[in-house]
C-alpha cells in the first residue's frame, strides 16, 4: 500500500509527446509516399504538415529513406492485425472474416496498399526484407486461423504463395473497377486456400464438426 502523499510515477510527459509527434509524422509520411514517388517526397513538407521542425523530423527517423522504412513498417503491420484468431467463431468464419476486412482495406487504403507491392517487388534490398518479413508473419498467422501452430514445411510454402495470389488478386480486382463484388472474390480465395490445405494434410483442421 503506497504511504499517505506518495507520488505516482505517469509516463513523462516529454515522451508522451515524443510519441505523439512520431506518430504524427508517420500520418503524413504515409499519405506522401502513398501518393508520390519517393523522389518527390520533401522531408520539409512533411515536418511542416505535421507541425514539427525539420531538424526534429531528422532527429527522430535519422533519413527520409528510415521513414520510408517505418511507413513501410507500419503498412505491413495494418494488414496483419487484420488476421484475428478467435477460436469461439466457427473455422469457415475466421477465414471468411479475414478476407473480408482485407479486401475492406485495400478499397479503403488503395494507395497505401500499391505502396506495399511496389516496395515488395522494388530493387531496394532492406524493403524487400520488411515486407518479405511481413508476408512470412501473416502465413504463420493465417494457419493459427485453423488452429495450425507447427505447420509441415508444404504448409508453409503453399500458404505463402496463397498470400502472393490474394495480392495479385486484390490488385486485378482494383484495376477492373471492382466490378466483382467483394463476397464473390473472397468466396473464391476462401475455396482456394481451405483446398490447399487439405492437399497440405489438414483436412481435419478445416471443419469445427
Amino acid at each position: 500500500m503506497a504511504e499517505p502523499g506518495a507520488r505516482s510515477h505517469p509516463r513523462p510527459k516529454a515522451a508522451e509527446n515524443a510519441q505523439r509527434r512520431r506518430e504524427q509524422l508517420l500520418r503524413v509520411a504515409t499519405r506522401h509516399f502513398s501518393e508520390m514517388p519517393y523522389d518527390d517526397v520533401s522531408m520539409s513538407v512533411i515536418a511542416k504538415e505535421a507541425n514539427v521542425s525539420h531538424g526534429l523530423a531528422f532527429h527522430v527517423f535519422g533519413s527520409k529513406q528510415a521513414l520510408f522504412e517505418a511507413v513501410l513498417r507500419g503498412a505491413v503491420e495494418d494488414v496483419n492485425r487484420l488476421i484475428v484468431v478467435d477460436q469461439d467463431v466457427p473455422v469457415e468464419r475466421r477465414l471468411r472474416g479475414t478476407l473480408d476486412r482485407f479486401f475492406r482495406h485495400v478499397e479503403e487504403s488503395e494507395a497505401t496498399f500499391r505502396l506495399g507491392l511496389r516496395a515488395g517487388l522494388g530493387p531496394e534490398e532492406e524493403l524487400r526484407r520488411i515486407v518479405s518479413e511481413g508476408q512470412e508473419a501473416a502465413v504463420m498467422l493465417i494457419l493459427r486461423v485453423f488452429g495450425i501452430t507447427r505447420p509441415n514445411r508444404l504448409a508453409r510454402v503453399a500458404v505463402r504463395g496463397w498470400t502472393g495470389s490474394l495480392d495479385r488478386a486484390a490488385l486485378a480486382w482494383l484495376e477492373e473497377g471492382r466490378r466483382i463484388r467483394r463476397t464473390e472474390i473472397v468466396a473464391l480465395l476462401e475455396a482456394t486456400l481451405l483446398e490447399t490445405l487439405r492437399q497440405c494434410g489438414y483436412a481435419d483442421r478445416l471443419s469445427t464438426s
